[in-house]
């Protein structure tokens, strides 16, 4: 029983918290590793999705401590407890960002796992800068961006309305009327609304061939925030791919199949 309580305190990563300025902005990251990590193990970052912040990742890096990576987990920028751009964000902001995260710390040996829109600005990553990044993990990755028809008519309610929305005493409406046309995450970061209509209008299936890093793609076949569709898409134009489905899980895979996902990125390790 000792030894094995040994085990559980020599494997288990401590999730810590700390800041940096970047691009004069305070940003918040957790760092974690066991105490079993050597210096020349590789690192594991990862960006997290649209609302979502670095800590999402705690449960992922306290299981994968036994493998003695290096780990860290970024609040990006307007999101978690990092503080929000003066001026909208382009996924290349977010991209240079990063990367500025990544020469700051001196990180090495690299393999970036982006959630979402996280998974969006790992595509970006990954494409500008080859050398840096060795390999990487989508996970229900944003990016593709067909303008459906449901899309069209979002954008021009929202231009319709605006106007009649401009007073607070409308905004509680405001937000009913884009949960009610399905456009949740429009009004869910208010201050970053601009960033977000920057993100969603690029769409990355261009450079997508220009990703040379071996690449894992995972997602949930019950996932409703990005279609199953999207990840063929991604594992079609992405060459050095392979794409992992696990039945059951929704958006937040590495959550819903947690084991099965961290099985899944140990064996492409």
């Amino acid at each position: 029983m000792f030894a094995k309580f040994m085990r559980f305190i020599y494997y288990t990563a401590m999730f810590e918290s700390n800041e940096i300025v970047l691009n004069e902005l305070l940003i918040r990251y957790y760092r974690a590793q066991a105490p079993s990590c050597k210096s020349e193990a590789p690192t594991l970052l990862f960006l997290h999705g649209w609302g979502s912040e670095g800590a999402v990742w705690r449960g992922v890096c306290e299981k994968l401590a036994h493998c003695g990576y290096h780990m860290y987990a970024l609040d990006l920028s307007g999101f978690g407890a990092s503080e929000t751009p003066k001026n909208p964000y382009s996924l290349d902001d977010y991209a240079r960002s990063v990367f500025k995260f990544i020469q700051t710390l001196k990180l090495k040996k690299i393999i970036l796992v982006g959630h979402s829109f996280g998974g969006s600005v790992a595509i970006k990553l990954a494409a500008t800068h080859p050398k840096i990044i060795q390999k990487l993990i989508l996970v229900s990755s944003s990016g593709i961006r067909k303008m459906t028809a449901k899309k069209r008519a979002v954008g021009f309610i929202a231009k319709c309305v605006k106007p009649f929305f401009r007073s607070r005493y409308m905004q509680p409406f405001r937000k009913k009327l884009y949960i009610l046309i399905g456009a949740e995450d429009y009004t869910a970061t208010p201050k970053l609304t601009e960033t977000f209509r920057l993100i969603v209008n690029e769409d990355l299936a261009l450079i997508l061939p220009k990703i040379t890093q071996k690449t894992l793609i995972i997602w949930g076949d019950k996932d409703r925030a990005t279609p199953l569709k999207d990840a063929y898409i991604f594992e079609h134009l992405i060459q050095n791919s392979a794409l992992v489905v696990l039945k059951g899980a929704g958006h937040y895979s590495f959550l819903d199949k947690q084991d099965e996902w961290i099985e899944a990125v140990e064996r492409f390790i």
